[in-house]
């Protein structure tokens, strides 16, 4: 008999561990072009209750990522950070945990060539303020 009803116990905890609820973050890693990239490595963190759990994960071949928490590690208005990275291009993102016990995280890989100002935008900057200050000075 106590052999059974441990039995019991054993398959009803073992049913509510399984039917423990779960958190899901989810996003799509894109390239400039606004198309997804495939086999990005995306780390995700999520904080709970002053504790960090990672997971990394890849995405697939429509650039889509997908992680799973127990909500015990992550849960409702829990802060996540993600950060994705593929061929030494990464970028970052970061959402809260909504009601619904999911939290969507986009990012993309883009590359923005800002130009440097060198010699000639030095020389031509340089030559609007004495310019300008000619001009003040006539008026004065």
């Amino acid at each position: 008999m106590k052999l059974y009803i441990s039995f019991i116990v054993v398959l009803l905890l073992s049913a509510s561990v399984m039917a423990a609820p779960s958190t899901s973050v989810s996003g799509t890693v894109k390239d400039g072009n606004n198309q997804g990239v495939i086999g990005a490595t995306v780390t995700v963190n999520c904080e709970h209750q002053g504790i960090n759990t990672t997971k990394v994960v890849q995405t697939d071949n429509t650039g889509a990522y997908y992680a799973f928490y127990p909500s015990l590690k992550c849960n409702v208005a829990d802060n996540v950070y993600i950060s994705a990275e593929k061929d030494g291009q990464s970028n970052v993102g970061q959402g809260i945990i909504a009601y619904d016990q999911t939290c969507k995280i986009n990012t993309a890989f883009i590359d923005i060539t800002i130009p440097e100002f060198g010699l000639v935008g030095g020389a031509v900057i340089l030559a609007g303020l004495v310019v300008g200050v000619t001009l003040l000075r006539k008026k004065i």
